[in-house]
């Protein structure tokens, strides 16, 4: 539009331009124009810089996250180390004080029976008839305080082990914690450096025609990785099994050929679906291939099928991209992720976590792209997930 305008305004001063300077008013023109031009390939240059660097970003808040969550689940599974060590510490610590609680009077007992020695109940031949049952009691005494020695000193050495048990989960777990704090303050820098991208790039977006050849630049690049991914299923001609996890090893087992669940498709994640198959993109005169299903940041997105993982990047206009081959031709996308939990090779089964909701792509709500292909001929999900994406 401004090259345009700028050229209308140029041919108008050529227009009104005295006859004796048209070759003065013609390289005018051309200088606009070379100007104009140099403006249009800075401002592509810079574009590209610019999504290069959102992609960088949101490729690495896409790994940070993963990383976040497992700090997570090792810090409370390290709380939950350490409670029950205290616990046992606490038990042990009570059955110490009772104990020597009791050694005490037991000590007590024998220093107060003490005052007549051993020795001298032994020569006493004035109480033959004592001798025997002192002699029994002194023996009892003894053992038992010898045992309940042994029992409180065992339970001291317990007692230290779980301590420094203890002590040892303690360190780890702030270990772990500082290394959450220093991944969350990398995530929070990223996410303020994708927003000002962002910003950027919303600037630039000034007019329909810019926003269309953007669209239409994103759809041809998806459409070229589709058409690679149709190129190797031809090629190879496999048939989806059925995996029991996720792995990189083809499983044994068979399952019903895709096309056989229309209709009984769970949907990929649960919320609101904000844009249907075959709806006007805005500012454009294309339409979604896909679905947009708005749910919260960070909801698990899984898998609707028994599939083989070829395709998981960041791709321009959805964000971090992944793609499922079902066999027979047949693929299902999940765009816009915040995070993906799986790499191209793996074998997901039905229901496995592949991915979390997010915003890459440039995209300021949360919303999960999902989209399902034959041959590289799109396909209305809601003719094959079930009634609603509703939770």
């Amino acid at each position: 539009m401004f090259v345009i305008i700028l050229l209308i305004v140029s041919l108008s001063s050529y227009s009104f331009a005295t006859p004796s300077s048209p070759q003065k008013s013609l390289n005018t023109i051309n200088t606009k124009i070379k100007r104009v031009a140099t403006h249009i390939k800075k401002t592509k240059s810079q574009r590209k810089q610019v999504l290069q660097q959102l992609q960088s970003i949101e490729v690495t808040m896409g790994d940070i996250i993963p990383e976040i969550n497992v700090y997570k689940k090792n810090i409370h599974h390290q709380k939950q180390i350490i409670n029950q060590l205290n616990k046992k510490i606490k038990r042990l610590a009570l059955k110490l004080a009772i104990g020597k609680s009791e050694l005490g009077k037991q000590l007590q007992t024998a220093y107060m029976t003490g005052n007549q020695s051993y020795l001298k109940v032994i020569l006493n031949q004035q109480q033959p008839a004592n001798f025997d049952r002192m002699l029994h009691y002194y023996q009892y005494l003894n053992q038992a305080s010898l045992k309940r020695i042994n029992v409180y000193m065992q339970n001291l050495v317990t007692l230290k082990q779980l301590q420094n048990k203890a002590n040892q989960h303690m360190q780890l777990l702030v270990a772990l914690q500082e290394k959450q704090k220093q991944q969350l303050t990398v995530l929070n820098l990223e996410q303020q450096q994708r927003q000002k991208i962002i910003g950027k790039l919303s600037q630039e977006i000034t007019s329909q025609r810019s926003d269309l050849a953007m669209l239409q630049h994103n759809k041809s690049a998806l459409q070229n990785v589709i058409d690679q991914i149709s190129i190797k299923q031809f090629q190879a001609k496999h048939v989806i099994t059925t995996p029991n996890k996720i792995s990189s090893q083809r499983p044994n087992h068979f399952t019903m050929p895709f096309h056989r669940l229309r209709k009984h498709l769970p949907w990929p994640t649960h919320g609101d679906i904000i844009a249907h198959f075959g709806n006007t993109i805005a500012n454009s005169n294309l339409t979604y291939s896909g679905i947009l299903i708005q749910a919260p940041l960070g909801q698990p997105v899984r898998a609707i099928s028994n599939g083989h993982v070829v395709f998981a990047h960041w791709l321009r206009g959805y964000g971090l991209l992944l793609i499922i081959d079902h066999g027979h031709g047949y693929l299902t996308l999940y765009g816009r992720n915040q995070a993906l939990y799986v790499k191209p090779g793996n074998w997901v089964k039905r229901g496995a976590v592949i991915a979390t909701v997010g915003i890459s792509g440039g995209y300021r709500k949360p919303a999960l792209y999902f989209a399902i292909r034959h041959h590289s001929v799109a396909l209305n999900p809601m003719r094959w997930c079930t009634t609603s994406a509703q939770s």
